[in-house]
């Protein structure tokens, strides 16, 4: 990722950086995985007469909540690296909820959030990542 104002020319960069705005992407992408998995729980309760216990997410941070220090690249760097822990954080919490409810006959996951895994990031988000070489 990169700040906005920062100059990438020069750089080994390989594909396309991600910018503050792709935040906004994976909180997108978190709360659809929520709505998922509280869809999934509301349904069962719904299908079997049961109270299943709905996970109560706490609100997604935003970029209002990490505003730079200054208007220097360092502070921008470190404002957005805390957004995106703050985000990255609150996906890995999201989608071990759903986890934990695997195996549950009364749930009747769909196939799409059957997998025993927490993946690192949500997939539309995953996929617009580059690794990076070592230089």
């Amino acid at each position: 990722m990169a700040t906005d104002g920062s100059g990438l020319e020069n750089l080994p960069i390989e594909g396309e950086p991600l910018r503050p705005r792709a935040l906004a992407d994976l909180a997108a992408e978190i709360e659809d995985r929520r709505r998922e998995i509280l869809k999934v729980i509301d349904d069962a309760n719904d299908r079997n007469a049961t109270n299943l216990v709905r996970p109560a997410f706490a609100e997604l941070p935003t970029a209002d909540r990490f505003v730079p220090t200054e208007d220097a690249p360092v502070s921008r760097a470190f404002a957005l690296a805390e957004h995106l822990r703050a985000l990255w954080t609150a996906w890995l919490v999201t989608d071990t909820e759903r986890q934990k409810r695997l195996g549950r006959a009364s749930l009747n996951m769909p196939p799409e959030l059957t997998h025993p895994e927490v993946p690192d990031f949500p997939a539309r988000f995953a996929a617009r990542l580059t690794e990076q070489p070592l230089i």
